[in-house]
């Protein structure tokens, strides 16, 4: 017998289930109650505003609530970068991103700060991947294009093209700009026939662009009259288009028929007497031509009807500075306001232009008046003001003083490539060729990528015999876009003669150029014999 009396104990039914009922509504008030005090927490302590309780509350909206978080983050990263709180703003901005990838704003901004901060793998990585979040939004395709033509990473931009123009979604909405982004991609490396098919099968026939594009390709091949038939035509469609305008200038005065381009400025000043772009190409004819009558003239109508337009008085104080019209340039910065952002930057294209008319004694004084604070300058104004007054200095025959002021310059904040090259070329013309490369080999570092640079670099060391490092930059430059001819078999005559026969990397270096040569050999202009260059 067993030792206690077993009984069942059995509820009813109704009972059971009231009691089930009952437990279930402990558990749910207690996960809407512990939900709630989450949101309250999240929404007032973490401060983000743009959560909603429903997207904590049911597991099926939990990635709804995740990017709401993502939003509510990028955009606190926002206020943090206005207030100056870059480290916090950048690291929100990241954590914004990751948990709200669609975020177009928060994207392109990150992208940006990678790209200031010489992070520019970092920034095409982000945009390109940004794609499959906005695949058919052409501002956003337009953006991601854009910047990798300008960091020419040409072969990207055509496998970008390519995956487009394949897919179904993207299509439909991007096709066209895909096609016209590798087309140009193509342009830039010298594929011609390439860029045209691209254009032929993506229905960019009468499209302004890519007929703007097959001028450009006509005029590289060499065919002159055709590449102006083309923009003649475009040219009576976009009768009042700037870059249409300036493109059909180019090409009058590239092949010295003058007295059109000069028909055409006039007309084009007709039609659009609000631009100063036909005045400023008739500036540039009046110096060629001499007419120092016509010159004033055009200056003083510049002067006159662009009074109140910065951005225009400017490009005059430039065209100034690149002439050597220090009086003209001086006229640019009195007619800015003492409030001008501007006028800073017009008192140095005026130390430029003196600089530029070899008026060394003159620019002395003009630097030491902006070096004392007259008028007051930034710090990469100031630093491009001590480079310009060791130029100043050398040209006085006094390299003592000239390398004081270029070891202010060198010792300042970094500057831009262009007006780095500018430097050089203004060093290398008072007599200063050392320090004018030692710049160029300091910018080329810094900046690798840019073929003006690295172009004139080559320049120098043939002009100066220094050919040790000479072929390593030659195989760097046959990989950039469309690479002087002549100077790349003038370095390969140079270093094929018997007196660089055992320089390091030579051969390789020419096998180099006559690879690029053959490849990229002239259609209608005037062709170098490949075959013939000493390997």
């Amino acid at each position: 017998m067993p030792m206690f009396n077993q009984r069942k104990v059995s509820l009813p039914p109704s009972r059971f289930l009231r009691l089930s009922l009952l437990c279930l509504s402990g558990i749910a008030l207690l996960y809407v109650g512990g939900t709630f005090t989450l949101f309250l927490w999240i929404k007032h302590q973490q401060g983000h505003a743009a959560v909603a309780f429903g997207d904590i509350l049911l597991p099926n909206r939990w990635h709804h609530f995740q990017a709401a978080k993502g939003r509510s983050l990028i955009a606190k990263s926002l206020i943090q970068f206005e207030t100056g709180n870059a480290a916090a703003g950048f690291h929100n901005l990241r954590l914004g991103l990751t948990r709200y990838p669609a975020s177009r704003e928060g994207r392109l901004l990150l992208a940006q700060l990678y790209a200031d901060n010489q992070r520019p793998d970092l920034a095409r990585e982000l945009l390109v991947n940004g794609l499959t979040h906005h695949p058919r939004d052409p501002a956003y395709a337009r953006i991601v294009f854009a910047y990798l033509l300008n960091v020419q990473k040409d072969a990207k931009v055509i496998e970008l093209a390519d995956h487009i123009r394949q897919s179904p979604l993207m299509a439909e909405a991007l096709g066209e700009m895909a096609g016209m982004a590798a087309a140009t991609a193509c342009y830039q490396r010298g594929y011609y026939d390439r860029a045209e098919r691209y254009l032929a099968t993506t229905g960019l026939a009468n499209n302004r662009d890519s007929r703007l594009l097959r001028a450009r390709i006509q005029w590289e091949r060499g065919y002159a009259d055709l590449a102006l038939h083309l923009v003649r035509d475009l040219a009576a469609d976009f009768p009042d288009d700037e870059e249409v305008y300036a493109l059909g200038s180019s090409f009058l005065r590239q092949s010295g028929r003058f007295a059109e381009a000069h028909r055409l400025s006039l007309i084009f000043q007709l039609r659009r007497p609000d631009s100063a772009l036909p005045r400023i190409d008739r500036l540039h004819a009046h110096v060629r031509e001499g007419d120092f009558a016509a010159l004033r003239q055009t200056t003083d109508e510049l002067l006159h009807h662009f009074a109140g337009d910065e951005k225009i008085l400017l490009a005059l104080g430039d065209f100034a500075a690149t002439t050597g019209d220090a009086a003209l340039a001086r006229q640019v910065s009195d007619r800015l306001p003492a409030s001008s952002a501007a006028k800073p930057g017009a008192a140095v294209l005026t130390l430029e232009a003196l600089i530029t008319a070899k008026d060394y004694p003159a620019a002395l004084t003009q630097a030491d008046e902006l070096t004392a604070g007259t008028p007051a300058l930034d710090e990469p104004l100031l630093t491009l003001c001590h480079g310009l007054k060791a130029i100043a200095h050398y040209g006085s025959n006094d390299p003592g003083a000239g390398f004081l002021a270029y070891s202010r310059f060198v010792a300042g904040p970094a500057l831009r490539s262009g007006n780095l090259l500018m430097i050089s070329n203004l060093l290398h013309d008072a007599g200063a060729s050392k320090p004018a490369r030692d710049l160029l080999i300091r910018t080329a570092a810094d900046d690798p990528k840019n073929q003006a640079v690295l172009s004139r670099l080559i320049e120098l060391d043939l002009e100066l015999n220094h050919l040790e490092a000479l072929p390593a930059r030659l195989r760097q430059l046959v990989t950039m876009r469309k690479p002087s001819r002549e100077l790349l078999a003038r370095a390969a005559k140079v270093l094929g003669s018997d007196r660089w026969l055992f320089t390091a990397e030579r051969h390789p270096a020419l096998e180099a150029i006559r690879d690029h040569l053959k490849l990229n050999r002239p259609t209608a202009s005037a062709q170098l014999n490949c075959d013939q260059l000493p390997l």
